[in-house]
């Protein structure tokens, strides 16, 4: 059987969306601590933090879906990654200015979560 190489393009591709996978994992992970440790809130809001995100990902996956598969595959991607470099950054400005609640938390779980499910949803072989 003849082994075909993907090419250097597919391995930086698949290394970014790698990347940004393991990354945005881990900040909806921090999203509960930073809540708790530095914010202290209340289980309800822990929860809210816990189950929003998610939810609304999945909520937009599906009407999102039909639109994103026509679009060209590289630059969806790498928008989808700039707002949530951009919302994710607004959780450290925020905290260094006195203004972090759990309400823009909840806020950037919500938008992480779309811009998140716009990018697996064309990172998926058609």
């Amino acid at each position: 059987m003849a082994r075909r190489a993907l090419g250097r393009s597919f391995g930086w591709l698949w290394g970014a969306y790698a990347v940004s996978a393991f990354g945005t994992r881990l900040a909806f992970d921090a999203f509960a601590l930073i809540a708790v440790l530095v914010l202290h809130a209340g289980p309800g809001e822990v929860a809210a933090l816990a189950a929003v995100g998610p939810a609304v990902g999945a909520a937009l996956a599906v009407p999102l879906g039909p639109w994103v598969e026509f679009r060209r595959k590289r630059p969806v991607m790498i928008t989808a990654d700039l707002v949530r470099c951009a919302a994710l950054a607004s959780v450290p400005v925020a905290f260094a200015l006195g203004a972090l609640g759990v309400g823009q938390l909840l806020v950037v779980s919500m938008v992480v979560a779309a811009a998140t499910s716009v990018s697996r949803r064309r990172a998926a072989p058609s």
